[in-house]
């Protein structure tokens, strides 16, 4: 905690001292609520209009990956509370990490308004007319931890082996100690994984964008199951590059996936469902496709910073005037 307040003083102090830099005023300042960062600069009261915007609130973390209420974590969940109520306005990328945002913070002046978080279609895109691939490719990538919902993996894919799907599993992100007992999940990965289906599954670590695009084509679906989001960065990149997905009901994922038309919602717990949505997939190529297909379109049409910037931009514009 003594670390995020320190940057919130720095903050605080740089913003005003980039008058020596000629900028005399911002017409908006924009802080993510992570850390509290604006905490100080928002208590100003002579200052831009300032922006909150939701990202992952430390409370979610806190429930979701085990981190436990320590003083530190409780006092920065209040920091991030109290920064979101001094805001001139609060914003979330999502309608649930909006209704989160009201509820969970109490907030009295308006509600957040979603604006949706876009994405670089020049890097996210597809670059080639769909083809059947094989094997069947399942891909997954985001921070491996288990807020994320990968503990589920080894019982998914164990029902898939014993169906006799011929599948891989590529998973790309950074692994983290949130393993039972706060140990590596990549370990615990693959010591629930059976010799059969552990030689099925791949680590790439983490990948810079371009790497990360190309691993996207190839794939034939994402499997995303998350315990919360606040939008769903990894999911929108993989429709975006033509990868139908399996994702959880859970957050910003509703706003990205259409139930049968960009891929499937299902339940976190559901494994059963899950495995039957996945292998649905795997023996009907031309479904694929034509989820491939509208994937790509949905992304570019309503996530694309080319398709969206004017709405985002005449929106702060908007705020900084009024």
């Amino acid at each position: 905690m003594s670390d995020k307040f320190r940057r919130a003083l720095i903050v605080n102090k740089f913003i005003p001292s980039l008058v020596d830099y000629g900028v005399e005023k911002f017409d908006v300042v924009e802080f993510a609520e992570c850390g509290a960062e604006g905490l100080v600069y928002l208590q100003r009261k002579h200052r831009s209009p300032c922006v909150v915007r939701v990202h992952c609130p430390t409370q979610l973390l806190i429930e979701h990956n085990d981190r436990g209420h320590s003083l530190g974590n409780n006092l920065l969940v209040m920091a991030e509370r109290m920064s979101s109520k001094r805001a001139d306005m609060v914003t979330a990328p999502s309608r649930s990490a909006a209704a989160m945002a009201s509820t969970r913070w109490k907030l009295t002046n308006s509600d957040p308004v979603v604006i949706p978080n876009l994405y670089n279609a020049v890097v996210f895109n597809v670059e080639k007319e769909w083809q059947n691939r094989k094997p069947f490719v399942i891909v997954y990538s985001g921070r491996i931890e288990r807020l994320k919902g990968v503990m589920s993996f080894p019982e998914i894919l164990s029902k898939l082996h014993s169906w006799g799907m011929d599948f891989e599993m590529r998973i790309i992100g950074q692994d983290t100690n949130t393993a039972p007992g706060h140990t590596s999940m990549r370990e615990w990965l693959m010591r629930s994984c059976s010799p059969e289906v552990r030689q099925r599954v791949v680590f790439l670590g983490q990948l810079g964008e371009v790497v990360l695009a190309e691993e996207l084509r190839k794939a034939s679906v994402g499997l995303y199951l998350s315990a919360y989001e606040t939008f769903g960065y990894t999911v929108l990149e993989a429709q975006a590059c033509g990868v139908p997905v399996v994702a959880s009901r859970c957050g910003g994922f509703e706003d990205i996936v259409v139930d049968g038309e960009t891929g499937y919602i299902v339940d976190v717990n559901n494994i059963d469902n899950i495995t039957q949505c996945l292998f649905h997939l795997y023996e009907d190529a031309e479904l694929r496709r034509k989820l491939s297909c509208t994937s790509h379109a949905r992304a570019r049409d309503r996530f694309s910073v080319a398709g969206r910037i004017n709405d985002v931009t005449n929106f702060y514009t908007a705020f900084a005037v009024s």
